[in-house]
């Protein structure tokens, strides 16, 4: 249980640390490893189409 509260710090940091990475690079990232993703219309784009409903 100790290594589990000594990871916790820095967990949580890269989770709350991700908001301020430009999400350009994150979904380059995923795109690198889910290549079957990458023709996939932008969120953006699929969310403002959705609430314009």
């Amino acid at each position: 249980m100790h290594q589990g509260l000594d990871l916790m710090p820095a967990q949580r940091q890269a989770v709350h640390g991700a908001w301020d990475m430009p999400r350009e690079d994150t979904m380059e990232r995923f795109f690198a490893s889910h290549p079957e993703w990458k023709d996939t219309a932008a969120l953006l784009a699929q969310t403002k189409d959705f609430l314009s409903h």
